[in-house]
């Protein structure tokens, strides 16, 4: 049985798909380095992600989940936590004092589909890596 509900699942997949692939806010700041007034960059990422709309159908899908607006706009303030804790797990150290069996399971639980995330992702750009590399 698990730990999270499925609004938290939900809400880490969105940050998760948020900072590694969507990354609005990057992309505005990207955009007006290049020239781009700050209205024009905004603009043209809000418009491609539809960070400020609401769509008839689905725009994004991750597992389960259907987004009809950017899941920009469903980030939980304790992504970047889990992150870190994520970052940290995988060098050994646990967020909590104690063993793995004295850490909280829903933290534990939301590490280990942060750490499936992760590898889902490492192993789709090493896919398209791999895609361009042959061409």
């Amino acid at each position: 049985m698990s730990s999270l509900s499925l609004y938290e699942e939900m809400s880490i997949k969105a940050g998760f798909e948020y900072m590694y692939r969507l990354r609005c806010k990057s992309l505005i700041s990207e955009y007006q380095s290049k020239g781009y007034s700050s209205e024009v960059a905004r603009t043209t990422v809000y418009k491609e992600h539809k960070c400020n709309s609401m769509e008839p159908k689905p725009i994004y899908i991750i597992d389960p989940f259907e987004f009809y607006t950017c899941p920009c706009n469903f980030q939980n303030p304790l992504i970047n936590y889990l992150l870190i804790c994520s970052d940290k797990w995988e060098q050994g150290v646990l967020p909590y004092p104690g063993s793995l069996s004295e850490q909280p399971a829903k933290l534990i639980e939301a590490l280990i589909l942060l750490e499936n995330l992760k590898i889902e992702y490492k192993v789709e750009e090493q896919e398209k890596q791999n895609a361009n590399n042959k061409r």
